[in-house]
């Protein structure tokens, strides 16, 4: 939401315990970062032989690696994108993923839709460590043209970088509409631009876009399907009710969205990214534990502020659970990739700022795949009145050395390695 004055900008930040730059600071600021370079983008529809896992790669023309790819196959399936590099992509096609997080590969001659965004100028990130998610928006003729997404930050974001007020949500200039359209959205390749929307957004089709617009509801895919949704520029606002995610659970993008309210701002449950986004304003009804964002498999969540922020604790069955958190309570916790993120201190509302996956007592705790590839890079914790971001430190159950885990460059706002405990 991009209209807040200075002062309003200040009040919430200090209801959130923290300075108006998003971090500790003495002198309190807010720095609007320079302007980016122009994203570009590029769609075509590509062919290719998968091989036995269900893999094939592609060329593309960018130039540079690609700030996302995302993919619609033509025939029904579940993708997923990695292994960026400057020229080439690679995809793979999957029948099934079941709760145990095995997969049935789709081998043979495959046929798919695809979007390259990326940023000419701009220095390339390293390689995607997990899959980019499957939506790919497809504007119609009678809306604006499609958004493009935003460059991938730097590993090592300064404080003035992070996502605020004054970088997320609808553009200032913006003239919103009301929308008058379906509820349940099952028409592919659906655009919505520009609009006030007053109901809940249940996505039932592939290729659906949001852009520059306000959702006074939560967003909903259909979990184990190939509906998807990219969301740009946009905020989705809630208050208080029950098991409200706000934005989720499968094959989704969000660029540059404020996602206020609700006791779960965003639930990635099967590939998703989420970047430059700004997730806060936690608001819960009794009984209710939240977080920012959870995770389960293949999630994305790459220079957000994210923020579990209720204080208001008046029993131990109402509260922030963490920033971010990813329990094996329905499926092994594994390829998610965390980085270049603010999390922002709580030391009243919870014991941690992130969950790594590894939590024990689940139904899924002991699985092989639990807990590994989960990726944490270049983030920065805030140290709060606690000084150690929550109430006991900064990240608990991530379990170095598992498979393809990482924890790396991870700092604290005033200096200083984190360490996961």
């Amino acid at each position: 939401m991009r209209k807040f004055n200075r002062a309003t900008i200040a009040a919430i930040a200090v209801a959130a315990g923290m300075s108006v730059t998003l971090v500790a600071s003495a002198t309190p600021t807010i720095t609007t970062p320079a302007a980016a370079a122009v994203a570009q983008s590029a769609s075509a529809t590509y062919t290719c032989t998968t091989n036995t896992a269900g893999y094939c790669t592609v060329a593309h023309t960018a130039g540079v690696i690609p700030d996302a790819v995302l993919v619609t196959p033509l025939l029904p399936a579940i993708t997923s994108v990695d292994q960026l590099t400057a020229t080439t992509f690679r995809v793979r096609f999957v029948r099934a993923i079941a709760a145990n997080g095995t997969v049935t590969p789709l081998t043979g001659l495959r046929s798919f839709y695809a979007r390259v965004d990326w940023t000419p100028g701009q220095p390339s990130p390293s390689p995607s460590v997990s899959p980019i998610p499957s939506p790919s928006p497809s504007p119609d003729t009678s809306t604006s043209p499609s958004p493009s997404a935003s460059p991938t930050p730097s590993p090592s974001p300064t404080a003035g970088d992070f996502p605020n007020a004054t970088n997320t949500g609808v553009p200032d200039g913006v003239t919103l509409t009301t929308y008058t359209g379906p509820c349940t959205i099952t028409v592919a390749n659906t655009t919505i631009d520009s609009k006030n929307i007053n109901c809940d957004l249940n996505i039932r089709a592939a290729g659906v876009t949001i852009i520059r617009s306000r959702i006074h509801g939560q967003i909903d895919t259909t979990e184990g399907t190939t509906a998807g949704l990219w969301l740009q520029d946009s905020e989705v606002i809630n208050g208080k009710r029950a098991a409200c995610q706000c934005v989720g659970s499968d094959h989704f993008v969000m660029l540059r969205v404020e996602v206020i309210g609700g006791n779960r701002g965003v639930y990635c449950r099967l590939d998703c990214t989420v970047q430059d986004s700004w997730i806060h304003g936690t608001d819960l009804q009794p009984m209710q534990h939240a977080s920012a964002v959870r995770v389960e498999q293949h999630a994305t969540i790459r220079h957000n502020t994210l923020a579990c922020d209720w204080t208001a604790i008046t029993d131990p069955q109402i509260g922030c659970s963490a920033d971010l958190t990813g329990y094996p309570d329905f499926a092994p916790i594994t390829h998610n990739t965390i980085t270049g993120n603010l999390f922002v201190a709580n030391p009243t509302g919870f014991g941690y700022c992130a969950y790594g996956g590894g939590t024990g007592g689940k139904p899924y705790s002991g699985d092989p795949a639990n807990a590994t590839f989960i990726v944490f890079t270049g983030n920065v914790f805030q140290r709060g009145s606690s000084n150690l971001c929550g109430a006991y430190g900064p990240v608990t159950d991530f379990i170095a050395g598992r498979a393809g885990s990482v924890w790396s460059g991870n700092v604290w706002d005033n200096g200083g390695t984190v360490n996961p405990a």
